[in-house]
């Protein structure tokens, strides 16, 4: 019986190289940015040019997305939402729109 050859991989490339990870590939991240956008007009193009070079800055989109839209599903609600929730939710998104304003300027 032969001795097994190592099996190489089509993609050797994949293994030795770091990938590029494109920073505008995540869909939370990208919703966020256009929510923003949607919000503060006068931002647009700065929101734009800051997210696609500071992706820390466009991470915290997803974060204004995620939460945004859990406070938009907590006013659909309506009745049945805990008003401390809501309250809480609210704080939660001017913040994270006023952090996303300073990084901005």
């Amino acid at each position: 019986m032969k001795p097994l050859k190592p099996v190489l991989m089509a993609n050797r490339d994949l293994r030795t190289r770091p990938q590029q990870i494109d920073p505008m590939d995540n869909q939370a991240d990208r919703r966020g940015l256009i929510r923003l956008m949607l919000k503060m007009p006068v931002l647009r193009g700065r929101l734009q040019i800051v997210c696609a070079t500071k992706p820390n800055v466009f991470s915290l989109c997803g974060a204004y997305e995620e939460a945004s839209a859990m406070l938009d599903r907590l006013r659909k609600d309506g009745a049945k939402a805990s008003p401390d929730v809501v309250a809480e939710y609210e704080e939660l998104c001017t913040e994270l729109e006023n952090d996303i304003i300073r990084m901005c300027q």
